[in-house]
């Protein structure tokens, strides 16, 4: 009888198999755990058979339902291995569990935002990165000192010295619309506290982009009064057919005062575009006394090679920003800066028998700041955000604006309750302002805003480029403003033409009715950072 049953069973068993087609459903989840360290890990994908069903929780728990035949199971997490690396699971169950393992991964190199930034040297010949700023116990002394000529320059100063969190050393030069008289036309500058004889020197380096002051990076010792003068001078400014520009560079060796080889380099000829495009460049001077040389560079191409006037004196390795007398143009704007990012010198194999001269220490220390000059913090600035309207929100000098011979005398800066300084340029009746910038090329793009208010007629503010002769390419690009009693604001953009040297801005009341104010208005160069 037993056993008649035990085959009954077994018949009805099979014939209820066959009738569902596959396992029987017990109702159980199959499920597990996943943990590495011991510890749950959370966020693995679960595959059954290829296809992502669910994510390990918080816990490192995960459960993927019922299955009624053989399947696989399989963790993936990005940076981690698994054992096993699968299950096949028949039946439901909740102890699919697994052991994961993170595989160290090398580290990333961080891309920076600015791809234009050069990447410093690896070779043993950095100098410094003022990655820690820059202070009275590193290689630099500040300098307090005017030179040139120019009874306007202030000299360079050591408040205008600072750095920034990211390691950029910053170099400010303050023009004649800077608001404070007694820092206008001054500039800054560093030198290496110990003479250094030949070899290769190598800064990165955004140049100071206005007119009106020289970017310099300069070798230098002086004694007997001039008749030892070695120097070697990487200078921005140019001047080409009489027009000061950052389309070229001046190059020059010095063994004294009087006696130096020059060469003022077109850059266009040596496949180079304007240096003042916001972009770091690297600047470099190779300079040998045993083979009777200096060659200097502009991201490492040849700009000029002297062979003679090449001085056998170590020097101090000099960067700064200074007011010539005239040749650099007119500083007309409140501030701009010169930025390094990093300094490297690679020292020749020259020594006295090949005719180097030692310096004399006691003329190293001339003109230094005080150790309490040094800047203590890093300041914040967006070297890709440079205002280069001057007096942009009408609070500063208002030298910075001419108005126009022909303008009702009445137009002006004058003083409101309702603009974001609480001042505004007031412009009556048919009357203009205008602002002329230079250094502007071909290609250069700006990003432009303000805002203005105006009755009685229209306000515009119009963009003109001009060329070497001082006419104007093409039609001027105008935003106008109606008539209304509300500010209303104005932004966009505008590219210089091929041909431009210049760009006047051009604020201006249309209507014989007219009386339009004028508030903030800003422009920035588009730097390509890519």
């Amino acid at each position: 009888m037993k056993k008649l049953l035990a085959l009954c069973c077994a018949v009805l068993l099979a014939f209820g198999l066959a009738a569902c087609g596959g396992i029987e459903d017990t109702g159980s989840p199959v499920g597990g755990t996943i943990k590495c360290d011991g510890v749950g890990l959370a966020g693995v994908s679960i595959l059954v058979d290829g296809e992502s069903m669910d994510t390990t929780d918080a816990n490192g728990v995960y459960s993927i339902g019922d299955f009624t035949e053989e399947v696989t199971v399989t963790p993936v997490l990005e940076g981690y291995t698994f054992m096993p690396e699968s299950l096949t699971v028949s039946f439901a169950r909740e102890d699919a569990d697994f052991t994961a393992t993170a595989v160290e991964q090398p580290a990333q190199p961080v891309e920076p935002a600015d791809k234009t930034r050069i990447p410093a040297p690896t070779d043993g010949s950095l100098y410094d990165d003022f990655e820690n700023g820059i202070s009275p116990d590193g290689k630099w002394y500040i300098v307090n000192k005017t030179w040139g000529g120019n009874p306007s320059f202030n000299g360079v100063n050591a408040s205008n010295v600072n750095y920034t969190a990211d390691g950029i050393l910053v170099l400010s030069s303050k023009g004649m619309y800077w608001e404070n008289s007694s820092e206008r036309n001054t500039g800054a500058a560093i030198a290496t506290k110990e003479a250094l004889g030949p070899g290769k020197f190598e800064v990165a380096a955004k140049i100071s982009p206005r007119l009106g002051m020289c970017s310099a990076i300069w070798t230098y010792y002086y004694q007997d009064g001039g008749n030892v003068n070695s120097e070697i001078d990487i200078e921005f400014p140019g001047t080409l057919n009489g027009r000061i520009g950052y389309d070229s560079v001046m190059n020059t060796n010095y063994t004294s005062e009087s006696t130096n080889t020059h060469a003022t380099v077109d850059l266009s000829e040596k496949g180079l575009g304007p240096q003042n495009d916001g972009k770091w460049h690297k600047y470099g001077i190779e300079w040998s006394v045993k083979d009777n040389y200096v060659r200097y560079y502009i991201d490492d191409v040849l700009t000029f090679e002297s062979n003679s006037t090449i001085s056998p004196y170590e020097a101090q390795l000099w960067i700064g920003v200074w007011l010539p007398n005239s040749w650099a143009g007119v500083p007309e704007y409140e501030t701009s800066d010169m930025l390094i990012d990093w300094v490297a010198y690679t020292p020749y194999d020259e020594t006295a028998e090949d005719g180097v001269i030692e310096a004399n220490e006691e003329y190293l220390e001339r003109s230094v700041a005080s150790e309490n000059s040094f800047p203590t913090e890093p300041i914040t600035l967006d070297e890709n955000a440079v205002e280069i309207v001057s007096n942009s929100d009408f609070s500063g000098i208002a030298s910075a604006w001419t108005l126009s011979d022909d303008s009702d005398q009445r137009s002006g800066i004058i003083a409101t309750d309702y603009t974001n300084s609480d001042r505004a340029y007031r412009l009556i009746a048919d009357s203009s302002a205008t602002q002329t910038i230079g250094a502007v090329y071909g290609g250069f793009e700006y990003t432009l805003s303000g805002s203005a208010r105006v009755s009685g007629g229209q306000a515009e503010f119009a963009i003109e480029f001009l060329d070497e002769t001082g006419a104007v390419i093409g039609e001027a690009q105008t935003f106008t403003v109606a008539e209304g009693d509300a500010f209303a604001e104005f932004s966009g953009s505008v590219t210089a033409p091929e041909g431009s040297v210049q760009m006047r801005l051009v604020l201006r009341s249309a209507g014989e009715n007219a009386i339009a104010l004028f508030d903030s208005i800003s422009m920035h160069r588009v730097i390509d950072l890519g």
